[in-house]
């Protein structure tokens, strides 16, 4: 989305829609839009974590008794942007690098599979875990539960109006209309998505993840500094560049 608005490949708009959204999913000049959203939560196995026990804060997960007992994975970059923004460049990077030293298992950047492999017991706690996905287990009856810490990561994946399209006028409707209710109803009904517009009805477990704000995602945040970002995430996590 930045690169999109730095090139001048997309244009702006500013949909009537916006002003039922979270004034941070969008971008203030219109050039983007998130109408969906990842919630970053931290599940933990029930059976090898009491919830009376369970961390609170981030500053909990360095607790030594958490060592070697969690999950990260290999690409957590908007995770690590919006905890590094939140709690400052210096605090936020003492933080990271004294979470390096838990011994963290990191097998992969499926947080899918991270969240499989804590259900058959090899991690008790998943950092950075995609809430939707561990709803779903929660219900279905797995020993999983979760929480929801500050800052509260959400991941937007975002829309935009390109720079001559060929229905520019037929893209605009499109945009009012996956921001409305009716369209962000249909997206969780239909797509079992998590819209960005507050009010939609949810699945009840998936309610359970509206408990705070997000703290969305910003391209104009990560997009200028995404390349030092990585080197910076795999530096401190020990994270070997593939060719």
């Amino acid at each position: 989305m930045w690169q999109l608005k730095q090139r001048k490949l997309s244009a702006p708009y500013l949909s009537p829609e916006q002003k039922s959204l979270p004034p941070c999913s969008h971008d203030s000049d219109g050039y983007w839009q998130g109408f969906e959203v990842t919630p970053l939560v931290l599940a933990f196995n029930t059976k090898q974590v009491n919830g009376a026990d369970a961390p609170r804060s981030y500053q909990d997960l360095l607790n030594p008794k958490w060592k070697a007992k969690m999950s990260l994975g290999t690409e957590e970059y908007t995770w690590f942007n919006i905890l590094l923004e939140s709690i400052g460049p210096k605090k936020g990077t003492e933080f990271m690098q004294a979470l390096a030293k838990q011994d963290l298992q990191m097998p992969g950047s499926s947080s899918v599979m991270r969240v499989q492999l804590l259900l058959a017991g090899e991690s008790a706690i998943a950092i950075a875990a995609r809430g939707r996905r561990v709803t779903e287990y929660k219900q279905q009856g797995a020993p999983i539960d979760f929480r929801i810490l500050d800052p509260y990561a959400g991941e937007p994946n975002f829309l935009a109006l390109v720079q001559r399209a060929p229905h520019p006028h037929s893209a605009l409707l499109f945009i009012d209309w996956i921001l409305s209710e009716e369209g962000q109803t249909r997206l969780t009904e239909a797509a079992g998505r998590i819209p960005v517009r507050k009010g939609i009805k949810q699945k009840p477990w998936v309610q359970e993840l509206f408990q705070k704000d997000f703290v969305f995602l910003s391209p104009s945040s990560i997009g200028p500094n995404l390349n030092s970002l990585i080197d910076q995430y795999n530096q401190i996590f020990g994270i070997r560049k593939t060719k």
